[in-house]
């Protein structure tokens, strides 16, 4: 559920494992999201694990990250907690000693004309 997947989940399909922590989790609520982050800066290269700062305080970290050659912009994932996961939200991410100015993106990231790759 904090993915987005949800959708995957059938839940009347029978007894499986992990079946009763995810009834729990969709009656109470998730406390965190999967989140896009977007960002430049050419020095950063994200390979997951890095922290990502709220107001000075680490609120996540970095799940996975790359360059969106589409987007040209960096790409990093990372669980928010839900007060944060408004796209146009302000975050740092730490890369090697630095934080990088970081904003949480609209999915799905892409350029739906193709006008950046052919450019």
């Amino acid at each position: 559920y904090e993915a987005g997947l949800g959708f995957c989940v059938k839940l009347h399909k029978g007894d499986f494992i992990g079946r009763e922590a995810l009834v729990r989790v969709k009656a109470e609520g998730i406390r965190r999201k999967l989140c896009p982050l977007t960002f430049d800066g050419d020095a950063c290269v994200i390979y997951g694990g890095e922290a990502v700062y709220h107001d000075r305080q680490i609120v996540g970290y970095v799940r996975s990250g790359g360059y969106g050659y589409t987007v040209r912009k960096h790409i990093a994932y990372a669980y928010l907690p839900l007060e944060l996961t408004q796209p146009g939200t302000r975050v740092e991410i730490e890369c090697f000693g630095e934080r990088i100015p970081a904003e949480v993106a609209v999915e799905p990231l892409y350029d739906p004309r193709g006008v950046r790759v052919r450019s």
